[in-house]
């Protein structure tokens, strides 16, 4: 194919363009001049729009006459012209021939001896539109040439300019936030610009100007106008363009040769290279679309042994990569842009063989080497041998055989291709259909030797056949490879005949022979020839629908909780009676510290002063009676005087009033729901009295409180509330730690019973409930929180990511937008809604949030990172592993695995989320992971050990606690570390009961190592845990005072530990205080007592002293948390039968039996 049927595509409708072939040629009508005149006004009005500057097209030809519906008016103005030489120098005629692209040109008239000629020449045409034509304005150049007129009616080309047209389909862009029923925006209508004139005869110009000086080479002006836009914006949205870019076909037959081009010699460089491929269109069925120029050139490059073979998708640049290429992807994959920027200083094609080392060779940047097909991908493509080699090859970047692209140049612009609205629905047909596009490779003859035949046309031909299914995968915007030619369907091979030498008429030798009849008939299969290419999307191919806006809220979610009326009042009355006993307190303590300060040394005065007063008389009246003796009744009014004109005097009372008044107010209030006036005095009087009565009994409970415990008095109420709160909180995290869940559960939720208005103790036993895989406890608790408070972020956040886990993406968008809006500067829950749009396909909105997100981050801190991204990422990831978000946790985690690089933290919180899932084996691969990238890191050898020790693996979790304190830096948790490892010391030694004596000396001094390992632990951080350790290291050592007073300070710690209370009662058996050690058990099996090891040994302490009833309790626990202890079922066994002996005794003791029946019976 030539561009010759291009051309007969292309033909104008007018009755100025060459008609169609096969079009029936129309009669022209008699011309109507009223009609005419008011048609082309209309069409002139109407085809005149403003552009997106505001401006109009220029003014249409005044031979244009009226355009027919669906074709319109380019018309091409040349104006002044300056700097013009000739053959005489200034003095020169001269005229100038415009070419649209194919189409018939036009000569002005000449104007005569001037160097600055205005030739004001118009030439206009109508254009039909249609694909073809878009195609030329997009590709081919408007061409001026500048001819002298010479004496005799001769010429002479001066020189030619050229002009491209590619801004008439830059259409800007449209706002997606715009509402439809804004208007789009129209591209330019008209292109003014100066050229400058390329002459053939550089001979015939002065030197250039220097800078600064005018200038004095040849230019012209020229200005190119449309009536309309090529295609309607809103066709524009929805059609695309299509960039095809050739880059070089290799290797080829060795009969082609760079010698000069001769119709004589068929082998010479008398050929062109084109390849053509086959589109769907809206005004017929197919085009064939014919992209030429390829030529023949010599090349040393390094070649790769093993070409990677098949198509790489390109993918749409995210919004922060601005320094994307426009080569690798043409198109922000949204807009409805047209060309934009997209064919603007395309960089060089990625797809050449290697890099070029000379200008004769074509070459762009590295080897594109491409993933897919048999061939190996990226780097692996690279030859093994990297010597340069001299080949031949067909190239489509240059302009002959010598020329070629120099490494870093402007590569040609891609050949652009327009796709319509329909065309565009059936490309997507065939890509479903799974039909490959064909593209044929041929060869033509050169211009200058069109005339010559070429009788291996047919044996030449090739075709690449491309897999374009990657086109219609979210985000890819196009493909590029390098793809194996074979012969077209039908091509004849000629084998080793074919393979003739037309110079000599004599057929070649070559590997004929050795690739066998097959390889012989197929030249290129033979050779193993690939052609590399690139096809680029305006926007990608696959629809994708646009985000909505939000048109729901946490409400329809979650409505707001209701408390009936009666329990809202009375939690409204006993709030406000707590607050007034708070205030009498405060007052109370400020009272004493004003009395301390002024009396103090009044009262020290007189007390001295009495001491030196000579005694008096006795008085009788007053021995042995608890009474105050008048005198000292007397002193102590008069300080009551003095200190009550003291808080007169200096404010103080009127301080404490109105410091006590608001919570006056908030009892009236509340309590007793006075909000409106009084009717009468007597109405008044009453409710006075009432409030008097009851407010003095408030401050009479308050105040019994306070000087009944003075220690706890003077105590802020706000610290013990505060130190319980973080108490219960701390005891549930330790339970957790020990696997103890329903121990954690109950934990939480005596706190939240306790402080049921605090929101921080739902959303912590919903994360509690979250990973102990209590999903629907934990979401009700989230809930929960949101219908007390729908502004609470953490629960938002929470409510979202779990319902990304389930699927529920609207809501989960609910709640994640939600909690942005509400606090738009917080980081996490910037990171939290980019990984939600990231997992639900958004990446522009996904890219949008993680910017805005490390854009805070960078504000806010002061530390300079590699990888602001990955932080982030790690951060989201802690806070969702923590409420057992796996789905968004597992893309956060992935996303700072690639963002950092191979690191601890990543995987340390995988191991942790996949023990969470129960999938330990998994764990402990992340585990190792983390251990490859840094081995002397303590966290993970402590993580590895946690892991152990939860697995039961005693001797192995002891080297890893071990190797924890070996390292020089300490973990995170080291009190943990101590603890555990001292448990697993005793572990090694057996039952603590054991005599100290009875053991080795090595056993003495491990049960003293662990003694230490527990100390160590209560100094950083005491716990109930670690001193109930101590004591049994000091049980075992029988050391029983120290033993004692261990358990005592772990009972201080938490006096609900049931362990703590076990070992309590086995100390006291020891000691032979059997009634404490039954008070002892019995509070251990109140709070639940569950381990098994523990109710053993304590079972087998109570056996031995013959207490049936708790050593049979403790034995029955134990069995039920172990079942298959045979040793516990023996020694329950006997509990059981010393319990019945007793039973009987104690039944039968008063009972009158025969002597031998009572022996029998055991009874005395």
């Amino acid at each position: 194919m030539s561009d010759a049927k291009t051309k007969a595509q292309l033909a104008p409708s007018a009755s100025k363009q060459t008609p169609q072939p096969g079009a029936k040629a129309q009669t022209p009508q008699p011309p109507n001049p009223a009609a005419n005149t008011a048609t082309a006004a209309a069409a002139a009005s109407a085809s005149v729009p403003a552009n997106a500057s505001g401006e109009t097209a220029c003014e249409l030809g005044p031979d244009m006459g009226v355009i027919p519906a669906g074709s319109i008016g380019l018309v091409i103005k040349v104006g002044k012209a300056a700097n013009i030489r000739g053959a005489k120098g200034e003095k020169v005629s001269s005229f100038i021939k415009v070419q649209m692209a194919d189409f018939d040109y036009k000569e002005s008239a000449v104007a005569a001896d001037t160097s600055a000629p205005d030739y004001n020449f118009v030439h206009d045409q109508i254009f039909h539109v249609d694909e073809n034509l878009v195609d030329t304005i997009a590709n081919k150049k408007l061409t001026i040439t500048l001819i002298e007129s010479l004496p005799k009616e001769k010429t002479q080309i001066l020189g030619t300019t050229d002009m491209l047209l590619t801004q008439f389909l830059k259409y800007p862009p449209r706002d997606p936030n715009a509402p439809a029923t804004t208007p789009y925006l129209l591209p330019q209508l008209s292109i003014r610009e100066t050229l400058s004139i390329n002459y053939l005869n550089p001979k015939l110009l002065p030197p250039p100007a220097k800078e600064g000086d005018p200038n004095n080479q040849p230019e012209l002006t020229v200005e190119v106008s449309l009536s309309g836009p090529l295609i309607p914006p809103e066709v524009v949205e929805q059609g695309n363009f299509l960039y095809f870019r050739l880059d070089d076909l290799f290797p080829v037959p060795d009969e082609w040769t760079l010698k000069d081009g001769n119709e004589k010699d068929l082998n010479s460089n008398i050929y062109s290279y084109a390849v053509s491929f086959v589109l769907p269109a809206e005004s017929v069925p197919e085009r064939v679309v014919t992209i030429t120029g390829g030529s023949l050139m010599h090349c040393e490059a390094v070649i790769p042994d093993v070409p990677a073979i098949g198509a790489q998708p390109i993918y749409a640049p995210k919004p922060a990569d601005s320094n994307a290429t426009p080569g690798s992807t043409l198109g922000d994959g949204e807009g409805s842009g047209t060309l934009g920027e997209a064919i603007d200083g395309l960089n060089v094609s990625t797809l050449t063989l290697g890099a070029p080392v000379s200008t004769g060779a074509v070459g762009g940047s590295s080897s594109g080497a491409v993933a897919g097909g048999d061939g190996p991908a990226g780097d692996a493509a690279l030859p093994g041998n990297s010597a340069k080699q001299s080949f031949k090859r067909v190239s489509w970047g240059g302009a002959g055989a010598a020329g070629g692209i120099p490494t870093g140049a402007i590569a040609p612009p891609p050949y652009i291709v327009w796709v319509p609205p329909e065309a565009v629905v059936k490309l997507r047909e065939k890509i479903v259909a799974k039909c490959a596009l064909d593209v044929e490779f041929f060869r033509e003859m050169q211009p200058k030797f069109a005339h010559v035949m070429d009788p291996n046309a047919a044996k030449y031909r090739g075709k690449a056949s491309i897999d374009i299914n990657s086109l219609m995968y979210p985000r890819v915007t196009g493909l590029r490879g390098r793809f194996y030619l074979d012969l077209m369907d039908g091509s004849v091979g000629g084998g080793a005949d074919a393979a003739v030498d037309h110079s000599t008429g004599k057929g070649k030798k070559g590997g004929g022979k050795e690739e066998g009849a097959h390889a012989d008939s197929n030249i290129y299969k033979a050779l193993g020839s690939h052609i590399g290419l690139e096809i680029t999307l305006e926007k990608p191919l696959l629809d994708k629908k646009k985000l909505q806006p939000i048109s729901k809220s946490v409400t329809d979610f979650i409505p707001r909780r209701t408390i009936p009326a009666n329990m809202l009042l009375q939690k409204r009355s006993e709030k406000a009676d707590e607050m007034f006993r708070d205030q009498v307190q405060e007052i109370v303590k400020n009272l004493v510290k004003e009395y301390q300060a002024t009396l103090e040394g009044l009262a020290t005065a007189t007390a001295a002063a009495a001491a030196e007063a000579p005694p008096e008389p006795e008085n009788v009246g007053f021995e042995n009676f608890d009474i105050v003796h008048p005198k000292a009744l007397d002193e102590e009014q008069k300080r009551k005087k003095k200190f009550l004109f003291h808080l007169n005097k200096s404010g103080a009372y009127f301080n404490f009033k109105e410091q006590l008044k608001s919570s006056v107010v908030n009892v009236v209030r509340e309590r007793f729901r006075k909000k409106s006036p009084f009717v009468s005095q007597a109405e008044l009087q009453l409710f006075l009295s009432e409030l008097y009565v009851y407010l003095l009994d408030q401050m009479h409970i308050c105040m019994h409180k306070m000087f009944k415990d003075v220690e706890a008095a003077f105590i802020d109420p706000s610290v013990l509330r505060t130190a319980d709160f973080g108490m219960l909180k701390s005891f549930a995290d330790q339970n957790e730690l020990d696997h103890d869940v329903p121990m954690a559960a109950s934990y939480h939720q005596e706190r939240i019973a306790k402080y049921e208005d605090s929101l921080q103790t739902w959303f912590d036993y919903g994360a509690f409930c979250m990973r102990s895989l209590q999903m629907s406890k934990g979401v009700e608790c989230f809930r929960e929180i949101l219908s007390r408070n729908s502004k609470h972020v953490p629960s938002l956040l929470a409510c979202g990511a779990i319902c990304t886990s389930l699927e529920k993406y609207e809501e989960a968008r609910v709640y994640l937008v939600t909690a942005v809006d509400l606090q738009p500067k917080y980081v996490l829950a910037l990171t939290m809604l980019g990984l939600y749009y990231e997992i639900t396909g958004e990446e522009m909105e996904s890219e949008q949030y993680i910017q805005e997100a490390v854009k805070v981050f960078k504000t806010s801190t002061s530390e300079e990172k590699s990888d602001y991204t990955g932080i982030l990422m790690l951060k989201a990831a802690e806070f969702l592993v923590q409420i057992h978000a796996t789905r968004l946790a597992d893309s956060a985690l992935a996303n700072a695995l690639l963002r950092l690089g191979p690191s601890v933290s990543p995987y340390l919180l995988l191991s942790q989320l996949e023990l969470q899932r129960g999938n330990p084996s998994v764990a402990v691969d992340h585990i190792k992971s983390a251990m490859q990238v840094r081995q002397d890191d303590p966290d993970v050898w402590a993580a590895l050990g946690h892991l152990q020790y939860r697995q039961r693996v005693w001797g192995e979790a002891q080297n890893s606690y071990e190797t924890v304190l070996s390292l020089p830096n300490e973990p995170t948790n080291l009190p943990l570390i101590y603890i555990r490892l001292g448990f697993l010391y005793l572990k090694s030694l057996g039952s603590i009961t054991k005599k100290v004596s009875d053991r080795t000396y090595a056993e003495v001094e491990l049960a003293k190592r662990a003694k230490t390992m527990y100390i160590r632990a209560c100094e950083l951080k005491p716990s109930s845990q670690s001193w109930t350790g101590v004591a049994k290291a000091c049980i075992l050592l029988n050391q029983y005072e120290e033993a004692e007073e261990s358990l005592s300070e772990a009972n201080v710690r938490n006096n609900r530990d049931s362990e703590g209370w076990a070992y309590l009662a086995l100390l006291c058996l020891i000691q032979d205080r059997q009634f404490e050690a039954g008070q002892c058990i019995s509070q251990a099996l109140h709070y639940k007592l569950k381990n098994p090891e523990v109710l053993r040994l304590t079972g087998i302490a109570f056996l031995e002293k013959e207490q049936a009833a708790p050593a049979a309790e403790c034995f029955r626990l134990a069995l039920e948390a172990d079942p298959k202890d045979a040793v516990t079922r023996a020694n329950f066994a006997k509990a059981v039968e010393l319990q019945s002996k007793d039973y009987l005794k104690t039944t039968f003791s008063e009972i009158v039996m025969p002597a031998d029946l009572k022996e029998k019976m055991g009874v005395k």
